[in-house]
């Protein structure tokens, strides 16, 4: 026999099941799909770094969307991040989180290793952007990017290896504005190069301008000048090398290429041939998770300020870097990028 209270149980039991009910009619057949999966997501930084705030910020958001779980993984090598998608079964089952600017330029100036191709790449979406900004120590006798390029010395810029797109960004930056330089390889990451660039054995380095944002407010950088002809949103009073220098056609056409290659950023991609239903709804659910205020102000609370764009919109970025160059303006470029300043 029920009683009266098992009653209400049963009709609350009952009012659930058929509320689960309709909302479960009401995903679309790929979300019921992904339902219980589990979808690896690799970012290419490391623990407590940029990357990994991105990723760990949009997992929540993603699993809620795509009704899944994401597993945060590490791949510090982005040509082995980028093996790792392209094998992996065609079903969204992993998704990568990458510089898209490492990837472009490594495509570009034919790097060992490299067996990708950029256009036949699944991608998601851009996250945000990765402008490149000049950046000194605070105590540094340069205190502007004339300074820099009327000193009497060769100026000493630290970088991981030449390969490195921020290396490659530094070379761009010096041939551009005719400055005297020297690139130092060898140290060992970011972290390497904070250290050099603090205990005097290089002027400076170029970098991400949000990774610079966070070691300006922490008193460890001074910002000169953003290498590209539009400011930075992170330092908007900051002038770009476009406003300094005076540029010939030629440069001006080379630092608004590479400048439009650090504009594709932080991106997100998927393994090619993935059923075109299930690469919507991944889109979809970045484009969710990057729309969010909550989510934005989570970020900004790690001073990181996402830049969206959507999947058509940075297919648009991968194809200007490769073909605003011809064929022997690229070649210039690569000498310029592995070879002149080391």
């Amino acid at each position: 026999m029920i009683r009266v209270g098992q009653t209400s149980v049963l009709a609350g039991l009952l009012t659930f099941g058929l509320a689960a009910s309709s909302a479960t009619s009401a995903l679309s057949q790929e979300q019921k799909d992904y339902a219980g999966r589990q979808i690896r997501f690799v970012s290419t930084g490391g623990p407590g770094g940029a990357f990994d705030t991105y990723m760990r910020t949009l997992i929540p958001p993603m699993e809620k969307y795509l009704n899944a779980t994401l597993l945060p993984t590490y791949e510090l090598l982005g040509l082995a991040a980028i093996d790792r998608v392209v094998n992996a079964p065609k079903d969204g089952s992993t998704i990568v989180l990458l510089s898209g600017e490492g990837m472009m330029t490594s495509f570009l100036y034919k790097m060992p290793g490299v067996r990708y191709d950029p256009r036949k790449m699944e991608w998601i979406g851009r996250v945000a952007d990765e402008k490149k900004v000049i950046a000194v120590s605070p105590t540094s006798s340069f205190n502007s990017l004339a300074d820099l390029v009327a000193s009497n010395r060769k100026v000493l810029w630290g970088s991981v290896n030449n390969s490195d797109s921020n290396s490659d960004a530094t070379a761009v930056m010096a041939y551009v504005t005719d400055m005297p330089a020297k690139i130092v390889l060898g140290y060992g990451g970011s972290s390497g190069v904070n250290f050099a660039l603090a205990n005097g054995e290089v002027d400076g380095r170029v970098a991400s301008h949000d990774s610079a944002a966070l070691f300006v407010r922490a008193k460890q950088y001074k910002v000169l000048a953003t290498v590209g002809l539009s400011r930075s949103k992170m330092f908007p009073d900051i002038p770009t090398i476009a406003e300094v220098s005076p540029l010939s056609d030629d440069k001006k056409l080379i630092l608004e290429w590479r400048a439009n290659i650090a504009d594709l950023g932080r991106v997100m991609i998927t393994t090619p041939g993935t059923r075109p239903a299930l690469l919507s709804l991944l889109r979809k659910a970045l484009e969710n998770a990057l729309n969010d205020p909550l989510v934005v102000e989570r970020l900004k609370e790690q001073q990181l300020v996402p830049a969206f764009a959507n999947a058509e919109e940075t297919v648009k970025l991968v194809e200007k870097s490769l073909t605003m160059l011809d064929a022997p303006h690229m070649e210039q470029v690569r000498k310029i990028a592995l070879e002149r300043y080391y």
